[in-house]
């Protein structure tokens, strides 16, 4: 059962992974790239979720707070690091006493303290540049013109958006070329997206005669939900997970320039929203606060209740052997 589901298993992850992080390919990714490109996601998680009306209390919280942290410390001028003499003296004091030894502890865990808070800080600065380029990137000459293409593509429906290849090549091409590094891997994105729908035109017409066809993802669960107690049931099985998988992959590549340009129109309202998707935050919190508090003094009262009824018995125990 497994190998028969290794193939989707590996695609919608590396779909999943791609559109969120392909534009960031090219960069040298330290911990404070990680981190910013992880704020963005949890930004993008909630823009999403929002549209689809879905999403986890935990999930919005976190996308919120990455907002905030970022409105916080954007444009914020960076401090200077604390030289590291204070430290180096610091672990040069004396040290044969107690007393030495605790001044020597103190003296060190505050030299440190004031470089991590300098670098945390700094840190913050950098991640908030990065955010919030992210959420104004559709408001600079470069976005208009991306999101001009994908409003061109996304014009012509799901059915007929392949119709505008030409156009969308040409449209693809004056992208502006940026010394920007993400913009220059959308440039790229949105290139390889234009040139595919000359491939989804191509397959439409061979396997969608009648019109594009969603893939109906039932098709795949009748699939997975077949019987496999004997060899032939399960050879049968198989086959129909592999029919349901190839079906469901050839949508993808035939809807993939689509689904893409469409994304990034939801995106652009999603960012353009933020105040109301993030006007819930407080109360989600609040929310958040008052299960874990009930959780806990669920979980309190169950540790009483074992922790009295293993004294009621350990008490019936020694009165019977009384």
């Amino acid at each position: 059962m497994l190998y028969s589901l290794l193939d989707t298993l590996i695609m919608v992850s590396v779909i999943g992974a791609a559109i969120d992080v392909l534009p960031w390919f090219a960069y040298d990714i330290s911990e404070t790239g990680q981190k910013s490109m992880i704020r963005v996601i949890r930004i993008r998680t909630i823009v999403e979720d929002r549209k689809a009306q879905m999403g986890e209390d935990s999930a919005y919280i976190e996308g919120c707070e990455a907002l905030l942290k970022a409105e916080k410390y954007f444009g914020k001028e960076k401090l200077e690091m604390p030289d590291k003499s204070a430290l180096k003296s610091a672990k040069l004091l004396p040290s044969s006493m107690k007393e030495e030894q605790a001044a020597r502890h103190a003296a060190i865990t505050a030299a440190k303290k004031e470089i991590d808070d300098a670098k945390s800080y700094n840190e913050e600065i950098e991640i908030a540049d990065f955010v919030m380029h992210e959420i104004n990137r559709f408001k600079d000459d470069f976005g208009k013109k991306q999101l001009e293409l994908a409003n061109l593509i996304v014009s012509g429906g799901p059915q007929h958006f392949y119709e505008c290849s030409e156009t969308a090549m040409s449209l693809a091409y004056t992208l502006p070329q940026t010394h920007i590094k993400e913009e220059k891997q959308w440039r790229k994105q949105d290139i390889r997206n234009a040139r595919a729908l000359a491939k989804s035109e191509k397959l439409a017409a061979k396997h969608y005669p009648d019109g594009v066809v969603e893939f109906d993802q039932q098709i795949f669960e009748d699939a997975y939900n077949l019987p496999d107690d004997t060899k032939q049931l399960a050879k049968i099985r198989r086959k129909a997970m592999k029919a349901a998988n190839k079906q469901k992959n050839l949508y993808g590549t035939v809807a993939g320039p689509y689904l893409a340009a469409k994304r990034i129109l939801d995106l652009a309202e999603g960012y353009a929203n933020l105040d109301s998707i993030t006007s819930d935050y407080e109360d989600v919190v609040e929310r958040r606060n008052l299960r874990h508090d009930a959780e806990r003094a669920e979980a309190l009262r169950i540790a009483q209740e074992r922790k009295a009824d293993k004294e009621r018995k350990e008490a019936e125990k020694r009165i019977r052997r009384k």
